[in-house]
């Protein structure tokens, strides 16, 4: 099995330190610097195109990376999909997350410069429990180029996505996900107790369900 994950539009490999103990072979692309305009469709095309195909390939993400996985997959034809806190649609995003993708389009020039307050925020939305994966969160959105994050908000909530995905597709969710409600999402798994990061938060849940729709 050869498996590729992509991160949260906030985030990078950091976010897949538990998965890659359990995949030690596990491949996590960095992401391209977007055009201003570009759609999620071209860009996931790019990515496929600096990522090899093979006939042993799976392929998935976290939230924003499920959705980058899902365009990389038209071109790429993996095995499967896998779905890790995400969606196939930016319908099945409730309306604040839509208020919050456009606030942060005008997010300041410097992330470095958002108060401490956020932190709280960041906890409860992303569902993170533990001082550890909070600094994690903090640090990997401190690390991402604020015109990444710009971009990445409009290109979710311009998103049309051509059709069903041309592969399966396996979807592992949280239960108290606020960001992208369970109940919004025809999840295969629902983890009790997680919330976005149900990776982060619950890896083990994660890797077992990888294992099982590999096998």
């Amino acid at each position: 099995m050869r498996l590729v994950l992509l991160p949260g539009i906030g985030a990078d490999a950091r976010l897949f330190d538990a998965q890659r103990q359990a995949f030690p072979a596990l491949e996590v692309p960095r992401w391209l610097a977007p055009s201003d305009q570009e759609s999620l469709a071209s860009f996931g095309s790019r990515m496929a195109a600096g990522t090899s195909a093979s006939p042993d390939l799976y392929l998935g993400g976290v939230s924003f990376g499920g959705m980058v996985a899902l365009e990389m997959a038209r071109q790429l034809r993996p095995r499967a999909v896998f779905l890790i806190g995400s969606c196939s649609s930016p319908d099945q995003m409730p309306t604040y997350a839509r208020f919050l993708g456009r606030a942060l389009r005008i997010f300041p020039a410097r992330v470095s410069k958002a108060p401490a307050k956020m932190r709280p925020l960041l906890r409860l939305k992303f569902g993170v429990v533990s001082s550890e994966h909070e600094e994690l969160l903090f640090q990997m959105l401190l690390d991402t180029p604020v015109s990444f994050l710009k971009w990445g908000c409009r290109a979710i909530l311009d998103w049309k996505p051509a059709g069903p995905p041309p592969v399966p597709v396996w979807r592992i969710h949280g239960a108290a996900d606020h960001l992208i409600p369970a109940s919004l999402v025809r999840a295969d798994r629902v983890v009790e107790g997680a919330g976005h990061l149900v990776n982060l938060t619950h890896p083990q849940e994660v890797e077992r369900f990888i294992r099982e729709h590999v096998s």
